[in-house]
């Protein structure tokens, strides 16, 4: 269980759509062990805890930021803005394939100027 605030580390795999030549679209398992993401909130829902991940690894172990991608793109929500950007991950929903360990927890001030942003859209949606 992580709550908001949360720094957590994934372990698990997920499906994705990335887009090949800019023209069509394709589904990818990409294997999330060493990724990391801040819970933006944990409710009663069955998708939660809802996170957006913000480091990613690479196959050789390198661990690399994640490229910024807006609250308001769908590609954020959708999982399709790439491997190596931010993306929403509703754990809940995934549970038989993605774990998470919370390994700190994100001060106010931080959250607030790194996800304050996709917390706001989180809940807009949620209406």
């Amino acid at each position: 269980m992580s709550s908001r605030r949360a720094y957590v580390k994934l372990e698990g795999h997920l499906s994705v759509m990335v887009e090949r030549n800019n023209e069509t679209r394709r589904a990818q398992r990409i294997d999330l062990d060493g990724f990391e993401a801040g819970s933006i909130c944990h409710g009663g829902d069955r998708n939660s805890p809802h996170l957006i991940t913000l480091f990613f690894m690479h196959g050789d172990g390198a661990r690399e930021k994640a490229e910024y991608v807006s609250s308001q793109d769908p590609a954020l929500w959708e999982r399709s803005a790439g491997v190596d950007s931010r993306m929403y991950i509703p754990v809940g929903r995934f549970k038989s394939n993605v774990s998470v360990r919370v390994t700190g927890f994100i001060s106010e001030d931080v959250y607030e100027k790194i996800l304050g942003e996709y917390e706001k859209e989180f809940l807009r949606r949620a209406k």
